[in-house]
């Protein structure tokens, strides 16, 4: 189980911060506006992204860390969504096993590098198999409303460690919304 709640960590950190940015819309940017040049390189936009979204997960896991609540809280919710998930027809547990099986191929010296290809594609296909079943879990009402609950309380509780956490929420948003743009207009003029 242990293996699950650090592959499901990783996806609260995705939910968190694609969860939150809605939370935040309403609320001003707070940022300086940046130079021209800045706002169109994308690459420089992606590492300043970057090094909020660290900034986020590092007071997600230091809250996480230090509050037994939210870790029970953050449990359950990971053992319904893997009920749920089951129920849906789907075999989480398995995708998860296999998944590190191809990962240890694919990064073992001794795997034949024609088999490569293949094993990558089996690995896409996995993962898009567990994004799959993911995304049945989260369409349940049930699901919905613990994840909700539990993104609050978290939420809470970076907001009380770290005051800022609105801020640097706001300043992803931003910065995303740069990028969506840059792209818009970079395939926009193609």
């Amino acid at each position: 189980m242990k293996r699950i709640s650090r592959i499901f960590s990783k996806a609260w950190a995705v939910l968190l911060l694609a969860g939150l940015i809605p939370v935040l819309q309403a609320q001003p940017r707070g940022q300086a506006e940046r130079s021209l040049e800045q706002q169109s390189d994308p690459h420089a936009l992606l590492r300043e992204m970057e090094e909020v979204q660290q900034e986020l997960l590092q007071i997600q896991e230091s809250v996480m860390a230090h509050n037994p609540e939210l870790q029970a809280q953050a449990q359950a919710l990971q053992e319904l969504m893997l009920q749920t998930m089951q129920a849906e027809g789907y075999e989480p547990i398995q995708s998860l096993d296999r998944m590190e099986q191809l990962e240890r191929q694919l990064q073992d010296d001794e795997t034949d590098p024609a088999e490569l290809s293949g094993l990558a594609a089996e690995l896409r296909s996995e993962q898009q198999r567990l994004m799959q079943a993911e995304q049945a879990a989260l369409a349940n009402p049930e699901v919905q409303r613990a994840r909700d609950q539990f993104m609050e309380a978290l939420l809470q509780a970076m907001r009380e460690q770290e005051p800022r956490t609105d801020e640097l929420i706001a300043e992803l948003q931003a910065k995303n919304e740069q990028l969506r743009d840059i792209v818009s207009a970079h395939s926009g003029g193609n």
